[in-house]
Order: C-alpha cells, then structure tokens, then sequence
C-alpha cells in the first residue's frame, strides 16, 4: 500500500536534489556534451519531475533514521512562535504560509511579465515584408516544420526571439540581415518550436515558481537553457557541410556581438520562457559542440540505465529522524529481570510487558550490556 508522508515528502526533496547537482555537473562538462544527445538530459528532467511530485512510500521502504540533523530540524519547526486564540502558531506553519505566499506572487509576477510582453508585441509599427514571408515559408517547407508561424520585425525588439505555446511567433528587430543570415535565424527558431522549447521552459518556470527558496533551481534553469540553445544548433546542422557550419557560427557569432552591446545599454528581459538567438549563452561552448561533437551511443546507454537504477532505488528508502536509546543503568537489572526480543528488524529490551529500549543492531544493545542467550538470526 502506498503512502505519502512528510517524511517521504523530506526524501523526496533530498534525492531531488541529489539529481539536481548530477544534471548540472554533467550539463557543464564539455566531455559529456560532445559525446551524449539531448536524450539522457531528458531522462534525468523527467526523473526529477516523478521523484519530486510523486513522493511514495509503501511498507517496505527501508527507514534510513538520521539522528543528527532532522531531530534538530524538526524540534526547530514545531517551536510555537504565538498564540492566536487558542491555537499554537508554530515556526514550520510560518515556514509553510511564507513558501506558499510567495510562490503565489511569484506566479501572478510572471504571468504579467508574459501577457505584458505578448501584448506589447500586438501594438506599434511593425514590418514583414513578402521576401521575410516567402524565406519563412520556404525555411519552414525544407525542413518539415507544418505549424502555422506568424513573423514580426520592428525596431523595438533588441534581439532575435520566439515565443507561442499554440500560436508560435518570431520576432526580429529592424536589421538588414542576409537572407543566408535571415534563412539560418529562422531556422534556428522554428526548431525550437519543433522541439518544445517554450513548454519545456514553462515547465522549468513551474518548478522555480514552486522551489523559489531553492538555489539549486536556478542553476538547474541556467543549465537547461544552455542545453536547449546547443541541441538546438546542433539539430539543425548535422547535415550541414563544414563551410556551412562556420556560415552559421559566424551569424551567430555577429547577433551574439549585437545583441550583447545592446544589453550594455541596459536593455533588459524577464521572461524566461522567451528563446533568443544569441544571447546569454555560452557561444564558445555551442561552437565546440557543433563542431566537434560524436555522439556516443553506448555512453547514453550506460548512463540511462545508471540514471533508472538510482532512480528506482531512491524509493527503497526514506530518511526519518533517529532517537539515541536512553541511558539505561545495568546495575538496576539482572539478566533475569529483562528479556530481550528481535521483532521487526529490531532489537526491543523488555521488563514485565513494558519496552524498555530498543536497538537498531545486536552490536548496538551488546554494546550497551544487554545479553542475550538467544542466537537472533
């Protein structure tokens, strides 16, 4: 039968966490990015989401106890703070009423910046002229992208970006790009919107709305981001040629310029779930992996399988907090007046009916004084 407690729900957290560091390590290790896809990321992304909201236990789940930190823990959140009326309001209500406030006001925040920044976009004088149309259309034919995909170009946008969860949309400020340039910007965005890069983020902007108090979080945003932009080079230029590969970096490369004396000026964006081309991404990395990356196989395979197997087992276990056994004095007892029983696991010492002490290991209560005549298995 399965359960959920705030025990498991504190386990849950912990092993999340633990993945968390694992995806940013391997997110920021040049040798995994030359040799592994998207794939194990994926996996890894998708773990934590099912370790993080489904954080079960059933009566098999081994009890890790922690004697140190979680007692402390725990005797800290159950300090009553104040009265209101009758009722104890204790430090992990506060705790409990602050984490749920914020995320609330930090959900209403990005939802305006979203609606705000979608709206603005409806307004002022824009351009597409029929050469852009036709160069989208024609991108979007090449390459088997069949989504409707609206293109806007103005002088208020300060960078290349896309943004749509059903209704994709492109925005491009008013520079005279190439059209080689123009067909490789395009390119780039509408794989994003094949990939679902927008859902992805606004998946990500859930969980640092949720585990806003988490710093872990962010780092694991920055690195997904990262991650989104270089797949996203890489997907669209495996099957270029290598003077093909360089034309691209050095659009990228020249946007990358732009985009970054512009944010010199101070221009600013908040909206995490808005891709743009360039900017805010590590462009010595991209061009490594585009350039030199051979994907191995057998590398994603062990690493899947390394990922399930932790994944699995972190549900063998949840950690509780641990009470040292109370100082017994010996000198009180005869080995005649107490009895000692093994029952679930465990070591109980008895007196009459009533639980004396109980201990964890046999080594534990022999270290104590307790003997027992019985061999326990």
């Amino acid at each position: 039968m399965f359960s959920i407690t705030g025990y498991s729900l504190c386990t849950a957290l912990i092993v999340s966490n633990l993945f968390f560091i694992l995806f940013i390590l391997l997110a920021n290790s040049k040798k995994i990015l030359l040799q592994s896809s998207l794939i194990p990321f994926k996996v890894i992304g998708i773990l934590i989401l099912v370790r993080m909201f489904v954080p079960l236990e059933n009566g098999h789940t081994e009890v890790i106890p922690s004697y140190d930190v979680f007692p402390v823990i725990l005797n800290v959140l159950q300090r009553p703070l104040f009265d209101i009326g009758d009722y104890h309001v204790k430090i992990g209500i506060l705790l409990m009423l602050i984490w749920i406030t914020v995320s609330v006001l930090l959900l209403i925040h990005k939802f305006k910046s979203y609606r705000t920044f979608v709206i603005g976009c409806s307004g002022g004088t824009m351009r597409c002229d029929k050469k852009m149309a036709d160069i989208l259309e024609e991108v979007k034919a090449a390459n088997g992208y069949h989504f409707p995909t609206t293109l806007i170009v103005d002088k208020c946008f300060d960078s290349i970006m896309e943004f749509g969860f059903f209704k994709q949309t492109i925005l491009l400020p008013d520079v005279s790009y190439s059209e080689k340039e123009l067909r490789y910007i395009l390119h780039h965005e509408l794989e994003h919107f094949a990939n679902k890069t927008n859902w992805i983020k606004l998946l990500i902007t859930i969980i640092e709305v949720l585990f806003w108090w988490n710093p872990l979080v962010y780092v694991f945003r920055n690195a997904c981001s990262h991650l989104l932009e270089i797949y996203c080079d890489y997907s669209i230029s495996k099957d270029f040629k290598q003077w093909e590969k360089l034309e691209y970096l050095e659009c990228l490369l020249q946007e990358a310029k732009r985009e970054y004396s512009i944010r010199a000026q101070g221009a600013k964006r908040d909206v995490f779930y808005i891709n743009n081309f360039a900017f805010g991404s590590h462009l010595k990395q991209r061009f490594e992996v585009l350039l030199d990356r051979k994907r191995n196989y057998m590398f994603e395979i062990v690493l899947g399988i390394v990922m399930l197997i932790g994944f699995f087992y972190s549900y063998s276990f949840v950690i509780q907090p641990g009470y040292a056994p109370p100082a017994v004095n010996l000198s009180d007892f005869t080995q005649q007046e107490y009895d000692i029983r093994y029952q679930n696991g465990k070591y109980f010492v008895y007196v009459g009916d009533e639980v004396l002490v109980e201990y964890e290991t046999k080594e534990a209560m022999e270290k104590s004084g307790f003997v027992s005549k019985e061999d326990f298995k």
